[in-house]
């Protein structure tokens, strides 16, 4: 029989025995639900437990259902025992188990909040670096021009381009005779701010390279 099965069972005797609480009467052989006897001490004359009448023998007889709720008590309840301490075992797992799972998840919190922390303090300079690096429109020569070597008479041909500030000034800096001939120019987007840029998915998945 299953489980489910022996506790409908149980339960449907509980319900069709005389409702409760019950409490025994050592003294006078008896057995009470309240003001009414479940089963009567048997006296000449009154129940001394509820005072009813009581006839002969057989008034001290319980009813069918009070009796088939007794005789299985001795067997109903420690099954009952047995799934308390069963669930009560299980439970305790589970405590176990959930107290250890809110200090994972506790820890976790901890490593997300750190990591975000990072995220932030990378992403300021990052800002930082992009502040740098920002491009600016100038007109350069190229080529043959660059170089002087070109033929035009008069002044040379210019092509607009984006050139980075930073690294400009870098260049001006290390550089003394940096002028117009093209010497030390960097274009934008420099190295630094391709560096910095979300690589581009390639066909695997992966950022190009």
């Amino acid at each position: 029989m299953s489980d489910t099965d022996r506790l409908a069972e149980i339960e449907a005797r509980v319900n069709a025995a005389t409702d409760g609480p019950w409490e025994a009467d050592a003294r006078h052989g008896a057995v009470t639900s309240g003001p009414h006897s479940v089963i009567h001490g048997y006296f000449e004359g009154d129940c001394p437990a509820c005072g009813e009448k009581i006839a002969d023998l057989a008034s001290v007889a319980l009813s069918a259902d009070d009796g088939d709720f007794i005789a299985h008590a001795r067997s109903d309840v420690p099954y009952l025992l047995d799934q308390v301490r069963t669930l009560t075992a299980e439970n305790e797992h589970n405590q176990e188990h959930l107290t250890m799972v809110r200090a994972s998840r506790d820890q976790w919190i901890v490593y997300a909040r750190s990591a975000e922390d990072e995220r932030r303090r990378l992403a300021e300079k990052v800002r930082r670096v992009e502040e740098l690096h920002t491009p600016r429109r100038v007109d350069v020569i190229t080529g043959d021009c660059a170089s002087e070597t070109c033929d035009h008479e008069n002044k040379c041909p210019t092509t607009s381009v984006q050139q980075c500030v930073q690294c400009d000034r870098i260049a001006e800096a290390a550089n003394a005779y940096y002028s117009e001939s093209g010497m030390s120019f960097t274009m934008w987007p420099c190295a630094t701010t391709a560096a910095l840029a979300d690589p581009t998915p390639g066909p695997d998945g992966g950022g190009e390279s």
